[in-house]
């Protein structure tokens, strides 16, 4: 289970929301006023691709047999110029639809892609019906792939049966498929590889033998535009018309070769760094274009006569690929068979991708309740397996050609991909259309998107008339006296009348209107989406130097240096009080909340009762013992930090759990109002503070700039680990008593480590099991009161100094997000963001390991973030420890948060509130003062702060102090921050 700032809901439907368990969102009131996504214990697709798979997947990912052999029909139905005009056409529409899908998918980079996009911005019957027709464009599409495959294999033997040819591919295909999206990736970033240097290559080869630099020396120049001629006469009809017909049935073809470029789109659920890789690939799309598909047909159009009988496909040789030809032809002996295998390596990828498409098509189907839910089903490694099965067998349609011809079936399939393909398109361009109106109904500017398009909506409209005008005449020909084929117009008009019938029975099933355009939803999913977004690292070796500058020159970098600060330090960190209180509902600052923020923390609540207001708290309860004694002098000091410039402030529960009132002699009762209280009075500190700062700028008493919203003071609620609820407190030493810890009775020295033995590792397990129960049991204290639980904006689990205490409250946050299984959205528990915070007494994490090393800062943080053993946390601090030793623990935890990163493309927030450096000593229960004061504290603070930042780990800090460190030590952090900023 996993809780993240977000929601990767795919739609705005509770109630198909509702189906699928393992996604569902929560309004809070968190530092980046966004939504939370609540994760249950049911897997989802994983974000496994990197950004060199999906730059290389937008550049050659669907070049297959479209460009390869595809053009052969094209060439011998259009002529070289109306191949050309027919490519450029359908080019053109390829771009604006994939500028209008670029800046929604960049903007939302979600499951199910368009399919989601279509249910919010348009209608949940758009989406059905766009869904189910691009469900079965891909799945259609795969089998022509596989066909396409034996016929280039039968370039080289025709003796063995097609099925067996089939039957490899297919095996290739389904286990690259089966190992995941990584394995995916992987294997198109060679794939792709070798597909683009093949183009590439064949371009180059192309021009040179064009020049009469082949074997031959025949300069072949613009002959064959001028005879047989640059256009077909279509059916041998004279004049324009024939040419016009000539061109137009280029199109269908041309479609084939052009589709598949929505797989960005569907790709960007499982894209590393989303809105930094994804509006790269949108503009890597026109070199695709120019480059392969416009600069390949010209030169097939230059080499090879549109009268040559080998463009014939149907017979099933793979000599009809126009490329092969024009090197058979130039009498080169060994290339055509090379080429021949790369073109199969092309089919084989196309293959892969189709798949993969396809099969996360269904899942998306699925997961907006459009599709039964078996097609849910996700490994624990978010491999939708049943989807994948499902696409998986209809390429089992490839066995068709055995009997009907692989050349023939492989036209079949890729008239009924075109349809289906340009159909999707149709229906991309009206979602974009609704989209961009969307946009502009609720005040947001396009211009602060991650990606957007100066065309727009301009190419909407293009794209959408245009699609719809070549789907009508996709099929024309068939109508010509003489010329009907029945295989012909039900493969181009099949998918043309299939999407209206879905549409209409989906509108009248679901009987919803079409979105408003100021009730569309442009929040749902963002937030996880941004905190899967950062910086990329600098390479690391030439290599990848090498590889950093190609993605520069083709696409514009567009990443901030992670390691180049000073930049983004100026206008890309916020301190918590410059943050919008509008931050969701603004487009233009909701981009902030992609860039690293500081939140300023409160100082020791405790030691400042004690310092400034001369409160004796020794006692079992410390600093919880005024809440019901005297509650306005908690107010008093949460009111002294706020005007020193906190951000955040922490309730007074640090010790509060039921045995250290029953301890104290009050009943569980009474133990529950008392710290509920703590959290009502933060929250009235937090009204008196926002009314005395709105007073004060009435009354023109302060120069500073407009009060903070409510939204911008937050309240954590503080909760201390066992230790600190034991007398005396064992925060520091880890030393608990069974079952939280060993029994010590016999031991001959006190340690926190249970034996490496099958029976201390028994007993550890049921030390979690403690632990998991004290700290849900307190939870479901604050959980189960509504207003206390709507004040709180932040958990903060502090001074944890165990190893099994972390995983203790990760399974315990685990089972609080449990609840909200099977619950209505109306009645679902916020959840809230939260963070582990350790401590270093003596620069050492007080957990021992055998042979009586300490835990390091390192394996501290893995326990927090890595290890599966419950709920993933928001944040992962460090308090209650010296500041000197704080920048080297910072400095490991930074580079395990790095690795991180890296496995999981998300960075947590890190969290620092180190004491004074004050010494306490347990005896006397006092304090040894060692520490520095006020702005010396906070200037060494703050460098830790900035230091950490600028690793790159982190994508904001929470910054304040503990023991000792009063408004003073805050304001001097404050004032530091603000100078930086």
């Amino acid at each position: 289970m996993t809780i993240t700032l977000g929601s990767a809901s795919m739609g705005s439907d509770p109630e198909k929301q509702e189906r699928h368990a393992s996604v569902s969102k929560t309004s809070v009131s968190s530092g980046l006023e966004a939504e939370v996504e609540v994760r249950d214990v049911k897997p989802t697709l994983k974000r496994q691709m990197k950004d060199r798979h999906i730059a290389m997947i937008s550049i050659g990912g669907v070049i297959g047999t479209g460009i390869f052999l595809g053009t052969a029909t094209a060439l011998q139905k259009g002529g070289p110029v109306g191949m050309l005009l027919g490519y450029l056409t359908i080019g053109s529409l390829c771009y604006t639809v994939m500028v209008s899908l670029g800046e929604m998918a960049a903007f939302l980079p979600i499951p199910g892609g368009h399919l989601t996009y279509a249910e919010r911005f348009v209608d949940p019957a758009w989406s059905f019906a766009m869904g189910w027709l691009y469900c079965y464009n891909w799945t259609v599409i795969l089998p022509a792939e596989i066909s396409a495959a034996s016929v280039v294999i039968n370039y080289w033997n025709k003796t063995i049966n097609d099925a067996a040819w089939i039957t490899i591919c297919l095996v290739v295909v389904i286990v690259i498929n089966a190992l995941g999206a990584g394995a995916y990736g992987e294997a198109e970033f060679i794939f792709c590889s070798i597909k683009v240097v093949t183009i590439v290559g064949l371009i180059i080869l192309g021009i040179i033998l064009d020049l009469g630099g082949g074997p031959n020396h025949d300069r072949i120049g613009f002959r064959y535009w001028k005879h047989p001629g640059p256009f077909v006469q279509y059916d041998r009809i004279e004049g324009a018309k024939g040419r016009f017909l000539g061109w137009s049935a280029v199109m269908a073809q041309a479609a084939f070769s052009f589709i598949g470029t929505e797989v960005v789109a569907i790709a960007g659920a499982e894209v590393r760094n989303p809105r930094r890789n994804i509006p790269k690939a949108i503009k890597r799309v026109y070199i695709r274009i120019l480059l392969f598909y416009i600069g390949g047909v010209t030169i097939i159009g230059l080499l090879v006569p549109s009268s040559d009988k080998r463009l014939n496909i149907a017979d099933g040789t793979a000599a009809a690929s126009p490329f092969v030809i024009a090197i058979s032809n130039a009498g080169i002996k060994v290339l055509p068979s090379i080429i021949n295998a790369a073109i199969l390596t092309s089919a084989w990828s196309a293959a892969n991708s189709d798949l993969y498409s396809s099969s996360r098509a269904l899942y998306g189907l699925a997961l907006n309740g459009n599709a039964p839910s078996i097609f849910l089903k996700v490994t624990r490694h978010g491999l939708p397996w049943v989807s994948m099965l499902a696409c998986a067998s209809v390429g089992l349609l490839a066995y068709m050609g055995l009997q009907g011809g692989s050349g023939r079936v492989f036209s079949w399939f890729a008239n009924m991909t075109a349809v289906a393909g340009l159909t999707s398109w149709f229906g991309i361009g009206v979602t974009y259309i609704r989209f961009h109106r969307g946009l502009k109904a609720q005040g947001i500017d396009r211009k602060t998107l991650p990606y957007h398009s100066p065309l727009q909506p301009f190419a909407g409209w293009y794209a959408t008339i245009g699609c719809f005008i070549v789907i009508l005449f996709s099929g024309w020909y068939v109508f010509l006296k003489g010329n009907w084929a029945t295989d012909t117009f039900v493969t181009n008009y099949l998918p043309m009348a299939l999407f209206p019938v879905l549409y209409v029975g989906a509108k009248l099933y679901y009987r919803t209107p079409l979105t408003p355009y100021e009730e569309m939803d442009f929040k749902t999913g963002l937030q996880e989406v941004l905190d899967a977004s950062y910086d990329e690292p600098p390479p690391k070796n030439w290599a990848m130097r090498v590889w950093s500058w190609l993605c520069a020159t083709i696409g514009r970098r567009i990443s901030i240096d992670r390691d180049d600060y000073s930049g983004a330090s100026k206008s890309g960190v916020h301190s918590g009080r410059l943050l919008s209180p509008t931050i969701l509902n603004n487009m233009s600052e909701l981009t902030l909340a992609s860039k690293p923020q500081v939140l300023v923390l409160d100082g020791g609540l405790g030691t400042t009762l004690e310092d400034l207001f001369h409160k004796d708290i020794s006692h079992a309860l410390w600093s919880a013992k005024p809440i019901d004694e005297d509650p306005e002098v908690i107010i008093a000091a949460h009111l002294a930090f706020l005007r020193a410039g906190a951000n955040v402030i922490l309730t007074a529960t640090y010790q509060c759990a039921y045995n250290t009132f029953e301890r104290a002699g009050y009943s569980r009762e009474e133990a529950e109002r008392i710290m509920l209280k703590a959290v009502e009075l933060a929250t009235e500190a937090r009204r008196r503070f926002l009314d005395e700062t709105q007073q004060e700028q009435q009354h023109g008493e302060t120069t500073t700039s407009p009060p903070p919203p409510p939204s911008d003071v937050k309240i954590a609620l503080s909760l201390g680990p066992f230790g600190a609820t034991l007398y005396p407190a064992q925060e520091f030493d880890g030393i608990y008593p069974p079952p939280y810890g060993p029994d010590l009775t016999n031991a001959e020295s006190k340690t926190n480590a249970f034996d490496d033995t099958p029976e201390g590792r028994a007993q550890e397990q049921a030390a979690i099991d403690a632990l998991t129960e004290f700290h849900y049991e307190r939870l479901c204290i604050f959980a189960g009161n509504q207003a206390a639980w709507d004040a709180i904006d932040f958990i903060a689990f502090e001074t944890v100094p165990l190893r099994r205490e972390i995983y203790a409250i990760r399974r315990a946050m685990s089972r609080l997000e449990e609840r909200n299984v099977g619950v209505p959205d109306a009645s679902k528990l916020q959840m809230k963001p939260w963070w582990i915070s350790n401590d270093y007494p003596d620069g050492r994490f007080p957990e021992v390991k055998q042979g009586e090393d300490h835990l390091t800062a390192a394996e501290v943080t893995k326990a927090v973030l890595y290890e599966d053993v419950g709920a993933a946390v928001w944040g992962i601090g460090i308090n209650c420890t010296g500041l000197d030793f704080l920048p080297e623990l910072v400095k490991e935890a930074s580079e395990a948060a790095k690795k991180y990163l890296e496995r999981h493309g998300r960075r947590p927030w890190l969290v620092l509130y180190p004491n004074r450096g004050d010494v306490y000593i347990p005896e006397t229960q006092s304090w040894c003062k060692m520490g520095k004061e006020g702005s010396s504290w906070a200037k060494d603070l703050y460098a830790v702060v900035e230091e950490g930042l600028r690793s790159g780990a982190w994508e904001g800090c929470i910054a304040g102090g503990c023991c000792k460190t009063g408004p003073e030590e805050i304001a001097g952090l404050a004032k530091e921050l603000d100078a930086w900023l």
